[in-house]
């Protein structure tokens, strides 16, 4: 059960598990999942390393114009990373589809029954939602989700979820 709806985070305590929020209209129910973009693996390993490295150049040499570079360096990945997470993806799967917000826009629902599977590629990262006539229905770059590894479980929890609610007739 959802504590707060995943579009607009209006709180849906005491109301039932089959319910359409009253703040924004999203339909929800005990199925509904929510995949939020988180900052990516890359973006945390670059602040790591550059913090290390700042550190260890301030230690042996004392050199405030390399430390300060490298400062503003990290400065731009921090703000790089937490751009990357707040302007992700927002993926919604309830009993009518799948949804994708984008920077809080409320997306377009992509039935069920339209989605043959969801993949991401390795290649050319991006990850896609494929229609049953082999179109795709949505394709984006895997950072919007918060890197490759986000994607994928994003993908196998779509395919998932498109199963149970197969199974299920809804």
């Amino acid at each position: 059960m959802l504590s707060k709806c995943p579009q607009c985070n209006y709180s849906l305590t005491g109301l039932p598990t089959n319910h359409v929020c009253p703040e924004c209209g999203l339909e929800y129910d005990e199925l509904t999942v929510c995949i939020k973009p988180s900052m990516s693996r890359r973006h945390v390993g670059n602040l790591w390393a550059g913090t290390a490295l700042a550190a260890i150049v301030w230690w042996w040499s004392r050199d405030l114009l390399f430390v300060g570079i490298l400062g503003v360096a990290l400065a731009v990945e921090l703000y790089l990373a937490l751009r990357s997470a707040s302007h992700g993806v927002r993926i919604v799967m309830n009993a009518r589809g799948v949804v994708f917000n984008l920077r809080g826009k409320l997306g377009s629902v992509v039935p069920w029954d339209s989605i043959r599977r969801a993949k991401c590629r390795m290649i050319t990262p991006t990850f896609e939602v494929q229609r049953t006539d082999d179109g795709p229905a949505v394709v984006f770059h895997v950072d919007k989700l918060g890197g490759s590894r986000k994607a994928r479980r994003c993908a196998v929890e779509i395919n998932r979820q498109k199963e149970r609610r197969a199974e299920e007739g809804t």
